[in-house]
């Protein structure tokens, strides 16, 4: 009786440990420790925004360890790659990207163009191709943000804007007005629905996503401690930086 007893309490021990490794893989280590990234279109000119809140990944997300987490890869003056999910897999990844953006670089100077600009569409592939390598292996526990503008060789008033998000294996959505990714992304997406206009402005884009993702953040309790957003337009990219609540 007692040897039934041990082997009854052990099954039950081993389907509770399978039930919450089952939770948690379908939650998704990238989103535990917080952390949410949003890019939106304007005319001419797009925006992406992020919180600075570092947090510890061993604990849920939840204990507060720095203010000034690293989440984006500038790649030049009119891309950048930014990213949520597992902190020490962002800064891994980042730098692997960095080293491949400099490489590229490299193997396409020419003397006409000693410093050529990648496409994002370009970007944007390399990031899916690179997620997807590492799907057999260990795979990195990031969500992707790619934003930027492409002026026309011929005409350079004509500006067109990029933007795509991608899942840890690097399958990549693309929209035309906002894109977002991170803990906060569901109450993200209905906010940025009800605030984004078309045709925005560099100033009024910035200012709205700013306010998106203000207001996103008081309702996660996983992000915070201050925003920055990068505007890029046609003349350059423009940093911004708010304190917030650290709590």
């Amino acid at each position: 009786n007692n040897l039934h007893a041990m082997m009854m309490s052990s099954r039950r021990l081993l389907a509770v440990v399978v039930l919450c490794a089952a939770r948690c893989g379908a939650e998704g280590p990238g989103l535990s420790p917080g952390g949410v990234v949003v890019a939106m279109s304007g005319d001419g000119c797009v925006a992406v925004a992020h919180d600075r809140r570092l947090s510890s990944a061993l604990q849920g997300g939840q204990p507060l360890v720095a203010t000034g987490a690293r989440r984006v890869v500038r790649v030049h003056d009119s891309a950048v790659v930014a990213m949520s999910g597992l902190d020490g897999d962002v800064l891994t990844f980042g730098q692997d990207l960095e080293a491949s953006f400099r490489l590229l670089a490299m193997e396409e100077s020419t003397a006409a163009v000693p410093r050529p600009r990648l496409h994002p569409q370009s970007i944007s592939r390399l990031v899916s191709t690179k997620l997807y390598e590492q799907r057999s292996r260990s795979p990195y526990h990031v969500e992707p943000v790619i934003a930027g503008i492409q002026v026309d060789d011929k005409d350079n008033a004509s500006v067109q804007t990029f933007m795509c998000s991608q899942d840890p294996l690097g399958a990549p959505v693309y929209a035309d007005d906002f894109v977002v990714s991170g803990s906060s992304a569901p109450s993200l997406m209905g906010i940025c629905q009800s605030r984004f206009r078309p045709k925005m402005g560099p100033d009024e884009l910035c200012r709205t996503v700013a306010e998106c993702l203000t207001a996103a953040l008081e309702r996660d309790c996983l992000t915070g401690s201050g925003i920055v957003v990068y505007v890029i337009d046609s003349s350059g990219m423009t940093i911004y930086s708010a304190d917030g609540p650290a709590d």
